[in-house]
């Protein structure tokens, strides 16, 4: 009774909260006029200056560290002396700023175009691709808003790219998006961490220069495809498929029908061609790779500081290490373009979860109360 009574509790929660789902679904579908929400993509941004600045670490460590010189005058007088000095650096700054701001002001510069000489952006989109790129939205998203927002050669975009490659198409497309930025004449770097291969290097070589992590995979210039073909299995169990097709290669080799020497070819002359594109693409956007694209386009993938030597890779250095020297040593802001979740969604998405789960315990529970029932004696 016990379990039946809790059974029973549960089934009405997850009716219940099956309920909620539905209304807070049908709700997000009619405040965007009947279209799913969930196929709308939305971006913000994120200041990032402060996961890179110094400062407030070196004070966020004075507040916990033994300090064992702070109550010796001659230190106290020193810190006093050192904090004055600092002061009076910024006072002078300050005052150098506006003398400069005053000039540009006068020479006719427009305030808006002020703030971008003056505290420059570095715009920072995080990369993740998988074989059919279903971030796409995003990416298109995330370019879009840097080519109409950053000040041609004043801002920069960064891209830090995780990829081992995919569909070629796709990924196609994903450099092409790139090549947005650079044709806006917005500076484009690309930081490589883990691994840029293939269709991922293929989105990479069309940055002003590319920064790799010492052991991050990097280049398989290449073209790759592989079918499984049943026909002789099916043939050997007399099953028959058919395969109706109209103009002579519009199936070369596939996964049932018999697979000919001239479709063999067919299908590597593709390929071919294929990797003909692909090395012609990576040779015009980094013409140092021009003479020795044959030598780097053999599928073969290295080593960041091995990627260098063969001119696949500019300079050794981490994202971390790159965004730090532009927030330090360069002063600007970098601001990062991420998804915006969709708060109805999140919730939805909750109460699925809780759904689902408490379906599973129904389950198990009716399970257990089944198989602790007494088997009849006819059956014994």
């Amino acid at each position: 009774l016990v379990i039946a009574g809790g059974s029973c509790l549960c089934a009405c929660a997850s009716t219940c909260l099956a309920c909620i789902t539905s209304i807070i679904a049908g709700n997000s579908d009619k405040l965007d006029g009947g279209n799913n929400k969930d196929d709308i993509v939305k971006i913000k941004l994120r200041r990032l200056n402060d996961r890179y600045y110094h400062e407030p670490q070196s004070r966020l460590l004075d507040k916990v560290r033994l300090n064992v010189v702070s109550n010796i005058k001659i230190v106290k007088e020193a810190t006093e002396k050192e904090s004055k000095a600092e002061k009076k650096v910024q006072q002078k700054q300050k005052k150098e700023l506006e003398q400069k701001v005053t000039q540009d002001l006068e020479a006719g510069i427009s305030t808006t175009d002020l703030k971008h000489k003056y505290r420059p952006v570095a715009f920072l989109i995080d990369f993740e691709g998988d074989v059919m790129l279903k971030n796409m939205e995003l990416l298109r998203k995330q370019v879009s808003f840097i080519v109409h927002t950053a000040k041609p050669g004043v801002d920069r975009a960064i891209i830090i790219l995780t990829s081992p490659g995919g569909s070629v198409a796709h990924y196609g497309l994903a450099a092409s998006q790139l090549v947005r930025i650079r044709k806006a004449n917005i500076h484009l770097t690309v930081c490589i961490d883990t691994i840029a291969a293939s269709g991922g290097f293929m989105m990479a070589s069309v940055a002003n220069e590319i920064y790799a992590a010492p052991f991050a995979i990097v280049g398989s210039i290449g073209v790759v495809t592989q079918i499984p073909n049943f026909h002789r299995f099916l043939e050997k169990h007399d099953v028959d498929a058919y395969l109706f097709t109209s103009g002579k290669y519009k199936r070369t080799v596939d996964i049932i029908g018999e697979v000919t020497e001239e479709g063999k070819q067919k299908l590597q002359e593709q390929l071919d061609d294929i990797h003909g594109a692909f090395k012609d693409h990576v040779a015009l956007s980094r013409p140092k790779l021009k003479e020795s694209i044959e030598d780097v386009a053999t599928g073969e993938y290295w080593l960041a500081v091995q990627a260098k030597e063969l001119g696949l890779v500019d300079q050794i250095m981490t994202s971390d290490e790159l965004l730090d020297h532009l927030v330090k040593d360069k002063q600007n802001d970098v601001i990062e373009i991420i998804q915006k979740k969709d708060k109805t969604h999140m919730i939805s998405q909750f109460f699925t979860s809780i759904t689902a789960n408490l379906g599973l315990f129904n389950r198990f529970q009716q399970q257990q109360f089944q198989n602790n029932t007494p088997t009849p004696m006819a059956i014994s």
